[in-house]
């Protein structure tokens, strides 16, 4: 069930699944005040009962970006993920995104998971169900 879409990303729930699915579009982040208007949308849909769930974000569509303008933007949202999933994981196309997240999880200190492999992110996302 999609909860919500905008230009910047796609939330889905699964919610037999015990885990929602957080997809980048490609849409270029160019305008990184849309991109948080975008992401606060997205943030508001975030529901209680997610907080024992998994949450798979999907970057493979993102064009690369981690410039210092773009990091700050992102950032409100990185901690709404991080306080209100259970488990989180990024589904990234390419070894340098795997090294970005583990560069912002090492700086941050949050526990995300990185990974290439889509079946891997689905058991990675399913192990944080009850």
């Amino acid at each position: 069930m999609i909860l919500v879409s905008n230009e910047f990303w796609q939330l889905e729930s699964l919610p037999t699944e015990g885990y929602c699915v957080l997809r980048r579009t490609a849409k270029r982040a160019d305008d990184l005040s849309a991109l948080r208007s975008a992401n606060v949308e997205v943030a508001g849909y975030f529901e209680p009962h997610h907080k024992s769930w998994g949450l798979i974000v999907d970057m493979r569509k993102a064009a690369p970006r981690n410039d210092e303008a773009f990091e700050d933007a992102m950032r409100p949202l990185r901690t709404r993920v991080s306080q209100h999933f259970a488990r989180v994981v990024l589904l990234l196309s390419s070894a340098v995104g795997v090294l970005q997240v583990e560069r912002l999880r090492a700086h941050e200190g949050n526990s995300w998971l990185a990974t290439r492999s889509e079946s891997e992110a689905i058991t990675l996302a399913r192990d944080a169900s009850p």
